[in-house]
């Protein structure tokens, strides 16, 4: 049985945001605001704190940011399967986050 990688995409998204805002997920009003009746980190405070900043800045980073950072978030590749031990998987975050971030590099070159 192939391996779920759902949480490496969430993280690999969540990284590309903080390095385009320059700042971490947990400095971000959405990260507590995510947290449980109690005041703690849940299970969802990551996925739902990091999809409502991700949208909350959807204009700032353009179309291509937004693709990009959404497709790892949610895991939007158009596959069932989200193991980066499937190789259509692989394929699709290559084209999709390695083509998109090398042209999104491009607009600064």
């Amino acid at each position: 049985r192939s391996r779920d990688h759902r949480k490496a995409l969430l993280a690999l998204g969540t990284l590309i945001l903080e390095l385009w805002v320059g700042q971490p997920l947990e400095l971000q009003r959405s990260w507590r605001a995510n947290f449980g009746p109690d005041g703690r980190e849940t299970e969802f405070t990551k996925f739902n704190a990091a999809a409502a900043w991700q949208e909350s800045i959807a204009a700032d980073g353009g179309p291509i940011l937004h693709n990009i950072t959404q497709r790892c978030i949610y895991g939007n590749f158009g596959l069932t399967s989200l193991s980066l031990e499937d190789t259509e998987l692989i394929k699709a975050v290559y084209e999709n986050v390695v083509v998109g971030l090398q042209r999104l590099c491009e607009t600064f070159s």
